[in-house]
């Protein structure tokens, strides 16, 4: 079931977080999105939502980055504990 929260800066919108339970230890995060005029939403959100979930999930996957560098540094910047390569594969014509 996905869950999230949107957060407010004097009343005004901010920005919005989106995950769900991947197992009993770990939540994904799906999806953030902050207003740039709001310097530090991403990490104020980010921080404030692992704070509020349950500590039974002691690991909190980011997902991927798209290939956004800006996003790739963001996140190494948490210092994760492992990062996946993602893979893509196709079925061959025959």
């Amino acid at each position: 079931m996905l869950c999230g929260g949107i957060y407010y800066v004097e009343g005004e919108p901010a920005g919005f977080i989106i995950g769900e339970e991947i197992n009993d230890t770990t939540f994904a995060l799906h999806f953030a999105k902050g207003r740039r005029k709001f310097k530090g939403i991403y990490q104020y959100m980010y921080n404030q939502f692992a704070n509020i979930l349950p500590k039974k999930y002691t690991h909190v996957n980011f997902e991927q980055d798209m290939g956004n560098l800006a996003l790739k540094i963001a996140k190494a910047s948490y210092h994760p504990e492992r990062m996946v390569r993602k893979y893509r594969v196709r079925l061959a014509a025959s």
